[in-house]
């Protein structure tokens, strides 16, 4: 396989890489003989029936020698390497052109590499395999909520004697477990030290449900062992933690937040069950907008109420938001019971357990066996990312549910569909989608008006449609996948009084003004789609106009809580009335995302909308000003148009912008 490094370098600019490898690397020409595929799809070169790369993020689950394996079938001309963290690739391509191509590594358990595939030439749909390593069952997150379910066989042969669930305490206190099981065995139930073996409590009736209870110390850990005394029998093993649980508002409701990554506000289209319960039971927002259109600067936002000028996320990959100051803390503090279910925010290192959070299931991207984080263990998946995250997040409200029915509850649920690349679900890899009909700025003929750096891209409708189709599908999944979560959440009599919000991170460009991605304040990329249900606080079936935005959720999720915040927030309770005139938008120039989009401050209203694009010292470098009633896709920048009779004064809009930057709390549009 021959090697372009150049194009290597374009396609994965920006992937994040979570440790380093200590190599020894081989290249063989062999299949291991029992291997599990961790990533497959198309590769196109040509991007029309497939993306041409992917990376996922794979985590060792044993130490040793492992061998990464790359298969095809077709006539493309496929490529595959590893990266460390600093960026340096340890499997450089080789210019042979072996199917299968292997590489051997010694990997350290827990660790996490990055593996990337893809086409040079034509199109090969391919497979990545590594040797099947059963993982260990998952750990609870240290001081949570854990339920875990697994088979116990006093005879061994169909499932082991003994199953241990070890867990670390947070904090110091008391902690109860509890396990029940179906059929007629007959199970024990203890709790040690794993460090001296001391049995803090044990119980060795046939009571079921059995129970220990036991003062823990933070730091230490401990194991929980069920064991068959007679019998085999499918059981439940639950741990409650020890954190303290204050008494909630009174009435407060649960709390559901779906957040989408990368879906625009047309998207809904492919949702049909998701315009059921969301749309047909509550309410639309259709002028919603997102202040800063890039993933995790977009997902601080929401969860700080704050401009990211505010909060400190300026960036993809670098930390700045401050965890303490959001949503999910505060009810966590309030009482409530919390869990986390898909992507959070990318400069959190995969082996961390978000704070503030009794349930934790978390990754950072990919679709296809991908590397998670649940409640606390670290492994690589097996199967559908979205389905997963719905899967964990059923296991989340069901353990919140025979916890404490009474007591309310956050989830916030991320699935990463649509983001590209997108590899739709195996049943919905061919599924129809409705036909494209792109906007006039999608192949705008003339953009000499837009800044340098926009002109630069080209991405055509080939590609836009091509890479559409395959967003959508992803979707499918989405769709039905919601609405299990809701079936169930329904079921369990948990919708009455619960607040669920669906929305997206940002959109995105399908070859608006030539554009690939988001990070512009365009609409395509600021829009996002807002559907909020609460019944006999929402009207069903209804459209509310006013245009909002993520900030807005926060304080409006806080003040349906009655939980305060202590933090200023610039957002506002969308409840209560509050109506804005114009949308300020920001984003800052970001590496992670190529260093290619310059920083830049948006107004939009009704009428208009008008950028300004800055420097690196702050400079102003170029601006635009568009007629949104006469121009409303944004397509003859009044002020770079080379008629200068037509040129709008700007000086109080500029000025207006500028104090904007800085703006904080009610100063805030």
């Amino acid at each position: 396989m021959n090697i372009n490094r150049a194009a290597r370098t374009r396609v994965l600019r920006g992937l994040v890489v979570l440790a380093l490898l200590a190599p020894a690397l081989v290249l063989t020409g062999s299949v291991p003989a029992s291997a599990a595929v961790v990533m497959s799809g198309v590769a196109d070169a040509s991007g029309a029936t497939g993306p041409k790369w992917r990376g996922i993020t794979w985590v060792a689950p044993t130490s040793g020698s492992t061998t990464f394996s790359l298969a095809w079938t077709g006539q493309g001309n496929l490529n595959m390497d590893l990266r460390t963290s600093s960026g340096t690739w340890l499997a450089a391509a080789t210019s042979s052109t072996a199917n299968p191509e292997t590489m051997t590594y010694n990997v350290v358990a827990g660790t996490s590499y990055r593996i990337a595939v893809w086409a040079v030439a034509g199109v090969g749909t391919y497979t990545v395999s590594v040797p099947d390593q059963s993982p260990p069952p998952p750990p609870p997150v240290a001081g949570g909520l854990i339920t875990q379910r697994a088979r116990v066989d006093a005879s061994g042969q169909s499932a082991p004697t003994v199953v241990p669930t070890r867990f670390t305490p947070s904090v110091s206190g008391s902690v109860t477990v509890r396990t029940a099981w179906s059929g007629t065995a007959n199970l024990n139930l203890s709790l040690a030290r794993v460090d001296t073996g001391a049995t803090l409590d044990s119980s060795n009736t046939s009571a079921n449900p059995e129970v220990v209870t036991a003062t823990v110390t933070a730091g230490v850990e401990y194991r929980a062992n069920v064991s068959a005394a007679s019998g085999a029998a499918d059981f439940v093993l639950r741990l409650a933690g020890n954190r303290a649980l204050p008494t909630p508002p009174q009435g407060a409701p649960n709390v559901l937040l779906i957040q989408l990554d990368d879906a625009r506000s047309d998207t809904l289209a492919v949702m049909p069950a998701v315009r059921r319960w969301f749309a047909d039971a509550g309410t639309s927002f259709p002028n919603a907008y997102v202040t800063t259109p890039s993933c995790c600067p977009s997902r601080a936002a929401l969860m700080s109420g704050q401009y990211d000028h505010n909060n400190g996320q300026l960036s993809q990959d670098s930390p700045g938001f401050d965890e303490t100051r959001s949503v999910q803390h505060y009810l966590y503090d309030a009482g409530y019971l919390a869990g986390h279910s898909g992507k959070f925010i990318h400069w959190y290192d995969l082996s961390r357990i978000g704070r503030w959070w009794d349930r934790w299931n978390y990754f950072k991207g990919g679709y296809s066996d991908v590397a998670m984080n649940r409640d606390g263990y670290t492994h690589t998946s097996s199967g559908y990312s979205t389905v997963i995250t719905i899967d964990r997040a059923l296991d989340h409200a069901e353990s919140f549910n025979e916890f404490d029915d009474a007591r309310p509850w956050f989830m916030q649920v991320t699935p990463i569909a649509p983001h590209r690349p997108a590899t739709p679900e195996a049943k919905y890899a061919s599924a129809a989608v409705p036909a494209y009909a792109p906007d006039p700025s999608v192949g705008e003929a003339d953009r000499s008006d837009k800044p340098a750096f926009v002109r630069n891209f080209n991405f055509t409708l080939a590609e836009a449609t091509a890479e559409r189709t395959q967003m959508l599908r992803t979707l499918l999944s989405v769709d039905e996948q919601v609405d299990r979560l809701m079936t169930r959440l329904q079921q369990l009599g948990e919708l009455d009084n619960t607040i669920a919000i669906f929305t997206s991170d940002n959109g995105i460009f399908w070859g608006e003004h030539g554009l690939p991605e988001k990070f512009m304040p365009y609409f395509r990329a600021t829009t996002v789609p807002l559907l909020i249900r609460w019944p006999g606080h929402l009207a069903a079936g209804t459209t509310d106009s006013r245009p909002v935005a993520n900030i807005d959720l926060a304080p409006t999720i806080l003040a349906a809580a009655g939980v305060p915040s202590p933090h200023l927030m610039d957002g506002r309770n969308i409840m209560n009335g509050f109506s804005r005139t114009e949308l300020f938008t920001e984003y800052w120039l970001d590496p992670a995302n190529g260093g290619v989009h310059q920083t830049w401050a948006s107004i939009r209203t009704t009428g208009y909308e008008y950028n300004v694009y800055y420097t690196s010292t702050g400079a102003v470098s170029f601006r635009e000003y568009y007629d949104l009633v006469a121009d409303p896709y944004e397509l003859t920048n009044l002020l770079a148009d080379g008629v200068p009779s037509n040129d709008p004064n700007v000086t109080t809009i500029h000025n207006r912008l500028t104090g904007y930057r800085t703006c904080q709390g009610s100063t805030c549009p």
